[in-house]
């Protein structure tokens, strides 16, 4: 494997595991700390390391456990589909991230709609994984809410969701966060003239 496939695998790998450490999965330290040298040489030790993930917990829902799996030759099809579904199965893991370079295809995703009966399951080009859309920038601090949260600060402002600015659910920010239609976000901004001030958005 070249250096330069190499080095995009650890930037993958890195992105990856901070994008679940920030929605709140137990991620160790040293994975998130885990340097090229170290990345490289667990590579040599391992060859099929760069592409295999480690099923993390979640911090506040002892149910919730995550797995990914990177597919970074060709299409993800319904046999990978079901083997992948099985192994998260076999984990106890309810909530799957794959990771690929191409489009699903119609098939795939007849069969995708199934699974997602019984699985939270995510869907990321490999480009959309290597690109951290929280460190642009251009980009503001988002917080995802917890649902009571939202609930108050509606209540506090006196207004509904379909008065509130939108986001989709298919936007960068909502995809890193997982977040779900009708979640909220807040919004951190920081002006020269008024300083920090706040907005919210609803995904949608």
């Amino acid at each position: 494997m070249c250096s330069i496939s190499l080095e995009k695998y650890y930037l993958l790998k890195n992105n990856y595991y901070e994008m679940l450490y920030r929605r709140g999965y137990y991620v160790e330290k040293k994975v998130l700390n885990l340097n090229y040298s170290q990345f490289k040489k667990k590579c040599i030790e391992k060859k099929r390391y760069f592409k295999s993930f480690k099923i993390i917990n979640h911090l506040n829902d002892t149910n919730n456990k995550i797995i990914g799996f990177y597919n970074n030759k060709g299409l993800i099809d319904v046999n990978y589909l079901g083997l992948k579904i099985e192994k998260a199965k076999t984990n106890n893991s309810n909530s799957i991230i794959f990771i690929t370079k191409r489009y699903l295809s119609k098939q795939t995703n007849i069969a995708l709609s199934h699974f997602r009966r019984n699985f939270n399951i995510e869907i990321f080009f490999e480009y959309e994984i290597l690109i951290n859309p929280i460190k642009h920038f251009l980009v503001p601090k988002h917080v995802l809410l917890a649902p009571d949260i939202k609930r108050k600060i509606l209540k506090s402002y006196n207004v509904k969701d379909s008065q509130l600015p939108k986001i989709k659910l298919s936007d960068p920010i909502s995809k890193y966060y997982g977040a779900k239609k009708g979640n909220m976000f807040k919004i951190i901004r920081f002006s020269e003239n008024i300083g920090v001030y706040l907005s919210y958005r609803i995904i949608n």
